[in-house]
């Protein structure tokens, strides 16, 4: 074999090679993460500066992927929220978290947070989930917390409706969280000083295309009476899997390519 012949043989491969890498890491993804956030006094819902519903997107603060929340976000005056940031990445696992480090009630009645974080376009596929969640309730007895993680094949996008009132929010609450419940998990803190935790494996999913995740978070605080009430520490989060290499790992035209490319220097090879 010829140096000529040598040179073509390497520089083939190596494109062979890199046209396989690029479509396995750097598949494009025009999804936009978006977190739905509802707040509202439980004594009075309706009552004036008593109730906020607002959708805020990655777009907003220029990050791709990410929403993060100023320290001291207010959506009702009187709920403080500190460290709240929201994550999406599309990659292996694809994976969607959301957490804040704070969330303190200075009002003296209950407050309700509802909020779902969403984003589309995962893929290419997912057989198995992972789930986890867990917070801390400083002098905050009696208050309450449901997470909710879901999987939607049709690949809808979740957390994408602000609702204009209280009776709004009850009627189609259920828009923000498109699919299947993966699982759900709900706690109430006993006492003034309680943690929860809760973690699980290998969920079966069956998405066979690009999909959709969404996370719900539904908590109550209530009041605290000399010391605000707080949520520390909260985090949830959930992950899917694609099948391991080399079930679907490279694309179809890319395989066939590479085989034809083998082909094409076997054949040269034997002239």
């Amino acid at each position: 074999m010829n140096m000529k012949m040598k040179r073509f043989i390497g520089t083939a491969l190596v494109i062979a090679i890199f046209m396989i890498a690029m479509a396995l890491v750097l598949t494009p993804v025009s999804a936009e993460l978006k977190i739905a956030l509802t707040v509202y006094d439980v004594s009075n819902p309706n009552g004036a500066g008593n109730f906020c519903s607002t959708v805020i997107k990655d777009s907003d603060d220029g990050l791709d992927g990410i929403i993060t929340l100023p320290n001291g976000f207010q959506p009702i005056a009187g709920l403080i929220v500190d460290g709240s940031t929201h994550t999406s990445l599309h990659g292996v696992p694809n994976v969607i978290s959301s957490g804040s480090s704070s969330v303190a009630n200075t009002r003296t009645k209950p407050v309700r947070v509802y909020a779902a974080v969403s984003d589309t376009d995962y893929g290419p596929s997912a057989t198995f989930a992972d789930i986890t969640g867990s917070g801390t309730f400083i002098n905050a007895k009696n208050s309450a917390i449901c997470m909710a993680w879901y999987d939607d094949p049709a690949n809808g996008q979740g957390a994408d409706y602000a609702f204009t009132d209280y009776n709004d929010f009850i009627a189609n609450k259920a828009l923000l969280t498109p699919g299947n419940q993966v699982d759900s998990y709900c706690y109430t803190a006993p006492t003034n000083l309680k943690s929860f935790l809760y973690n699980k494996d290998k969920i079966p999913v069956v998405d066979t295309g690009k999909y959709s995740m969404t996370l719900l978070f539904d908590y109550t605080l209530q009041p605290g009476g000399t010391y605000n009430s707080t949520l520390t520490s909260r985090g949830q989060g959930m992950a899917k899997y694609i099948p391991e290499f080399p079930s679907y790992a490279a694309p179809a035209g890319m395989v066939v390519g590479l085989l034809g490319i083998v082909i094409f220097l076997k054949r040269k090879k034997e002239e």
